[in-house]
């Protein structure tokens, strides 16, 4: 089966602070989510890393997208290959470690795994309505 390629371009929606550069479908599906989830008030692509020291080494998980969510909870959001899937499940103290770490700024990590993503089942119907 025919693989399409996915061209890169500056996002802007109702709910973002800047544009967010979209660098796939699964980004699109989660941006398209995000703008019709009543929960969320904001999001943004913060240039940032989550940095933890593990077993003697740096480990940077990255963070894709700063969501601010209606009820004061705030929320980085990682999209995670099958390899990183693989190291949290293999060292749950490393994954642990992350969330404490964004737990101490009172912020919450989730990872997502893009393999396993569809965001939503209706993501194609959202995005004829953002047209």
């Amino acid at each position: 089966m025919e693989q399409k390629t996915f061209a890169e371009f500056e996002f802007e929606g109702s709910k973002n602070k800047g544009t967010i550069l979209c660098t796939s479908m699964t980004f699109l599906d989660y941006l398209l989510h995000l703008e019709w989830d009543i929960t969320v008030s904001s999001y943004f692509q913060p240039q940032m890393k989550i940095v933890v020291d593990f077993e003697g080494s740096e480990y940077l998980a990255g963070v894709k997208l700063w969501v601010d969510y209606r009820n004061g909870k705030t929320c980085l959001v990682d999209f995670i290959d099958s390899k990183t899937e693989k190291l949290y499940s293999d060292h749950p103290e490393l994954y642990a470690e992350i969330k404490s770490s964004c737990k101490s700024m009172n912020l919450h990590y989730r990872a997502i795994n893009v393999a396993d993503t569809k965001v939503l089942p209706l993501s194609w119907n959202l995005k004829f309505q953002h047209l």
